[in-house]
């Protein structure tokens, strides 16, 4: 079915919006690959989540008011506060010593840890076909990144629990549902971030220079934007399965800046990685949106039935 032209202008501003967000995530994956050879990578985190909370508390007592702090699942909040923090402790810990195109092409496997953790805790069904990509997207990661491979690492292993990790962060907020706040979503994961780490950064705190600081700032707005254009994007698009193609983006500019910025040059079977898990996670993420169009229509039959007379 066509989108209307309302629909359409939504899905362009999301698109848009959604884009700029991985733009920005890029920028602080930089920021921290740069300040991760000089300072420990707990005084990255706390730093960097000291200016998100006092950026985000700003904003959502100017756009919001208390209701930006008000949580409705204090428990599941917690919970993914949680997974949050451990997925940037990890990927801070690791990103200093990886090329970002393969730091990518394994966090891109986490669609694949997403469908297979909403199918446990979630039970949401998960078709053949999905079930095919899943293994399919698993096998090249392990061909391609495999122990004793020329492309493994002491961080791979890592960086795929970054992506697990991540992935049950995101089946965490849909088990929230959209009523919690996007603004005490955030804080909340940056407080548990500052409460873990500190203790570790005091013991490794390194006095930063001005052009050090503006990094740790700029870390900080950026990733700041990037957490308002992604949750705006997907407010604003038709649905979910618009925007989470562009997640994809993230590797195309990755490698860019990886090349640019730090000289680096992928391996040809990172590049084919890469291309297999982005393949695997579309058709996983439009799978999902069949998936859900099929029970909605489904569910809209059996009321049809039941009111009539």
């Amino acid at each position: 079915m066509p989108l209307s032209h309302e629909q359409h202008k939504s899905a362009v501003i999301g698109i848009s919006l959604a884009c700029l967000a991985y733009i920005c995530y890029n920028i602080t994956d930089v920021a921290a690959k740069i300040l991760g050879k000089s300072f420990h990578f707990s005084q990255v985190a706390v730093t960097n989540a000291i200016i998100v909370v006092l950026l985000m508390s700003i904003y959502g007592a100017i756009k919001y008011g208390h209701k930006a702090f008000v949580v409705h699942h204090p428990k599941l909040m917690l919970f993914r506060a949680g997974l949050a923090t451990a997925t940037g402790g990890i990927n801070l810990f690791v990103l200093p010593h990886v090329e970002l195109a393969t730091f990518y092409t394994l966090i891109f496997t986490s669609p694949l840890w997403v469908a297979v953790l909403s199918a446990i805790f979630l039970k949401e069904k998960l078709e053949p076909k999905r079930i095919a990509a899943i293994v399919g997207g698993f096998a090249v990661i392990f061909f391609v990144f495999r122990p004793g491979g020329e492309l493994f690492s002491i961080w791979t292993p890592l960086i795929l629990l970054s992506a697990l990790t991540y992935a049950g962060n995101m089946v965490a907020m849909r088990k929230m549902g959209p009523n919690e706040s996007r603004v005490a979503i955030v804080l909340t994961g940056s407080l548990v971030s500052i409460m873990t780490f500190l203790p570790i950064a005091t013991m490794h705190f390194a006095m930063p220079e001005p052009n050090d600081m503006l990094l740790f700032l700029g870390m900080g707005i950026f990733g700041s934007c990037g957490g308002l254009a992604i949750a705006y994007a997907f407010q604003n698009a038709p649905s979910a399965a618009v925007i989470a193609p562009t997640h994809y983006t993230q590797i195309i500019w990755g490698t860019l800046i990886g090349y640019v910025f730090f000289s680096e040059v992928p391996h040809i079977h990172t590049i084919i990685g890469a291309c297999v898990i982005a393949a695997a996670g579309l058709y996983l993420i439009y799978g999902e949106a069949r998936y859900k169009k099929r029970m909605e229509a489904i569910a809209r039959a059996e009321m049809e039935v039941t009111n009539k007379p």
